[in-house]
């Protein structure tokens, strides 16, 4: 098919769109299955197509191939079944892929993490962390996993509120300047549901604060947040725990994927 400007996309004939809305594959559609060989993630919602046909004449009728080819609700809809088996990296994947796709309603259930196990909760219940100081300071709140970039784009798609949205988060503890933050003996925060609590670090107003007994975690932290590079956290928070051992952290650096 044609388009105005002259170029070309390809469009499902009829009858395979209308096979592929019928339950013609052992009483299942097709777009409810997936190709044997199909992108891994799909994996963990869908269901493998049977046995005893061409992978290219599945794929015809609507099999799905890859994440592009699924429906974003229904996606959402798998996602809320407690009886699939989705782990915690793949949740990630999908909530990435999520958050470049528009839905035709947010959903009631959603599955997220709370307690460090992963959950199906009310949407209500939910939350989306678009810093991650935040994190200890949430109370019950099960968390949808999603880089911080990520983060207002779904959870405007998901009618889900951001944390940063939820209180001020005050530093309520006193402390004391030393080099590029202030330390405290303990550092206490005021969290979501107005609840003291100790926590390894806090950045606020431009100003980092940090707990004296895990000094290095909190600047380690800190200040990748700071610097708008958190994915060098553990990096340095190492340095700052042992170093002496920058040489050795160079030569493994050398043996990370590109």
């Amino acid at each position: 098919m044609s388009r105005p400007d002259g170029s070309r996309i390809t469009v499902q004939s009829y009858t395979a769109w209308w096979l592929s809305t019928r339950p013609v594959l052992s009483g299942r559609t097709p777009r409810e299955l997936r190709l044997p060989g199909s992108e891994p993630l799909l994996g963990a919602l869908y269901d493998v197509a049977p046995g005893g046909y061409d992978e290219a004449f599945l794929a015809a009728l609507g099999v799905l191939g890859s994440l592009d080819d699924a429906d974003p609700d229904d996606v959402l809809a798998r996602l809320a079944d407690e009886t699939r088996m989705v782990d915690r990296k793949q949740l990630r994947a999908l909530y990435s892929w999520l958050a470049t796709r528009s839905f035709a309603r947010a959903p009631a259930r959603l599955r997220a993490v709370r307690a460090g196990a992963i959950t199906v909760v009310d949407r209500s219940d939910a939350v989306l962390v678009d810093a991650p100081d935040l994190l200890p300071l949430l109370g019950e709140r099960a968390v949808v996993p999603a880089s911080p970039s990520l983060a207002v784009d779904l959870a405007e798609r998901l009618d889900v509120p951001l944390a940063s949205s939820l209180g001020e988060f005050a530093v309520v503890s006193l402390g004391t300047e030393r080099d590029d933050a202030m330390v405290h003996d303990e550092l206490l925060v005021m969290d979501a549901d107005d609840v003291e609590r100790s926590v390894p670090w806090r950045y606020v107003d431009g100003t980092l604060h940090v707990d004296a007994a895990r000094i290095a975690i909190g600047l380690g932290r800190g200040r990748a947040w700071q610097a708008g590079d958190w994915q060098s956290r553990h990096r340095r928070t190492e340095a700052l725990t042992d170093p002496e051992g920058g040489m050795m952290r160079e030569g493994e650096d050398d043996l990370d994927e590109e």
